[in-house]
């Protein structure tokens, strides 16, 4: 099957259930720059609390996040934070390939609505009264702009369907926006509107990327084959809007999100000239991690 062939059929496979998985979409050192970036902001967190001892470098990502998030619950939350931010990630979401896939879907224009996001879920990180998992919802509701607005979703470590996998209702989409409820996280499709069954667990390996309606209902899978889900899943996704979408362009390009600017100082009295010292000097080269 040739290129062009595949991609005719993973778009019509779009366009009939609500997504598609692109094999193979992103490089390895794509990948592999994010993740590393990923990784370098925990144990920087770690390494502030003096945790960062030569011997525990060979430690695994998924033992350093754990350690952090057993020393200090706020440099966790604020490492978990800030990889949303990560230029790496957002070179990853919105990689030439990407960007291909999604003209063939038929987005001109593309806009932006919010951030990427950067999802991780594990047994070992759970967050008392924290998010773990989001049940099923659609995004067009957190959004409200085009019509045919796509997620794009991939994942920085393979997934199985035991490993928290995306799953995905398919068809759902057709039915444009379901009956929900707002909850602190989402608007969460009413259970007696699906059954579990009808959701497919969706397996991706790294360079593996999901396209996926805005209004295909998903959620988080916490469970396979009747046993919890295990092990570490790291993901990133972010949402694109079709600038020249009809009902966009006439509803004067409406965006759900708001913009906010804390003018206050977060940190008192920072910064003093003391601080500044050295900032502008020439850089030191990072301490390598392993």
């Amino acid at each position: 099957m040739t290129t062009e062939s595949m991609t005719l059929d993973l778009v019509e496979q779009y366009r009939s259930d609500g997504y598609c998985s692109v094999p193979n979409l992103l490089s390895e050192a794509t990948i592999a720059a994010a993740l590393s970036e990923v990784e370098l902001t925990f144990r920087s967190q770690l390494a502030a609390l003096g945790l960062d001892e030569d011997a525990l470098l060979h430690e695994s990502l998924h033992g350093a996040m754990e350690r952090l998030l057993s020393a200090n619950l706020d440099r966790y939350l604020a490492a978990a934070r800030h990889v949303n931010k990560l230029l790496s990630v957002q070179k990853l979401l919105f990689d030439s390939q990407i960007r291909k896939f999604l003209a063939a879907l038929g987005l001109s224009a593309l806009s932006v609505p919010t951030g990427p996001v950067v999802s991780i879920m594990s047994d070992r990180l759970r967050i008392p009264g924290g998010y773990f998992g989001l049940a099923p919802h659609q995004d067009w509701a957190s959004m409200q702009g085009s019509l045919d607005a796509v997620i794009v979703w991939t994942p920085l470590l393979d997934v199985t369907a035991s490993q928290f996998p995306l799953d995905v209702l398919p068809q759902s989409h057709l039915r444009g926006l379901w009956e929900g409820t707002i909850s602190e996280s989402n608007r969460e499709i009413d259970p007696s509107q699906y059954a579990d069954d009808d959701f497919v667990s969706l397996e991706v390996k790294r360079g593996d990327v999901v396209f996926m309606s805005a209004f295909t209902v998903h959620r988080t899978g916490l469970t396979h084959a009747g046993e919890p889900c295990r092990g570490l899943r790291i993901a990133c996704n972010t949402r694109v809007e079709n600038t020249l979408e009809p009902t966009f362009v006439e509803r004067r390009f409406p965006c759900a999100y708001g913009r906010t600017v804390k003018r206050e100082l977060m940190t008192p009295d920072f910064p003093q000239p003391s601080d500044m010292e050295g900032v502008f000097s020439a850089p030191q080269p990072e301490r390598a991690l392993v």
